[in-house]
């Protein structure tokens, strides 16, 4: 027990001692400070230097070049929209679901990259086209796939492609026309393809509507 007691304040005396070399190696500069290595590797880097009114402009506009234009987008809705269709039909709704979605959130995209287009001379709120067919036609393809209900489907998504339609009217795009199904696929200029999901016929049967979903996405041949 004695020799036990001996180590231990052996030991204390030890790290006592050690504590106090160290102190005076950090006092004296020996052990660098945190501040001291950030100074030898650079220290930290300078804040940016304020842009002047004429800078900042010349980076919106390079920013204004980046942005797509809206055959972007609506490429990615067209994919999704008439793949959507497709799953319904097989009734895979989880599938159906995530397409809804997808379709969704890229039409809100194009929204975004100009909210407020210009049309023969005159500002069109495209947002607020936007807002209203999302809580209407929109919002009733949801409700259909939630309930998995395949009439209630084949209805909402033949109102949304009127829906479509006319919001491609307001926007100046009168020729993606309803009534022009068989040009599934082909070019509409600024838009792409990717609005021509809305020129299938609102007033077509689920065949016709399969063969033009199919049309668009290059998938003809398919049964």
């Amino acid at each position: 027990m004695k020799n036990l007691s001996l180590q231990t304040a052996a030991l204390i005396f030890a790290a006592l001692v050690l504590g106090a070399i160290l102190d005076r190696m950090w006092v004296n500069g020996v052990v660098p400070t945190v501040a001291a290595q950030e100074g030898r590797a650079g220290g930290a880097a300078a804040p940016p230097k304020a842009m002047t009114p004429a800078e900042m402009q010349a980076e919106i506009e390079r920013l204004k070049t980046l942005v797509p234009s809206y055959s972007h987008p609506m490429q990615d809705v067209a994919i999704n929209w008439a793949s959507l269709w497709f799953a319904a039909q097989r009734k895979n709704w989880p599938l159906a679901r995530y397409f809804y979605n997808e379709a969704r959130s890229h039409i809100a995209w194009t929204v975004r990259i100009n909210p407020n287009d210009k049309v023969n001379g005159e500002i069109v709120d495209l947002k607020s086209i936007y807002d209203a067919i999302d809580t209407s036609s929109l919002m009733m393809v949801r409700e259909a796939i939630e309930k998995q209900n395949s009439t209630q489907f084949v209805s909402a998504y033949k109102t949304m492609l009127e829906s479509c339609y006319s919001c491609h009217k307001a926007a100046g795009k009168p020729m993606m026309s309803a009534a022009d199904s068989d040009r599934a696929g082909a070019d509409d200029g600024e838009y792409g393809s990717g609005c021509n999901l809305a020129s299938i016929e609102a007033s077509a049967g689920a065949e016709s509507l399969d063969r033009s979903a199919a049309e668009l996405l290059g998938m003809e041949g398919l049964p």
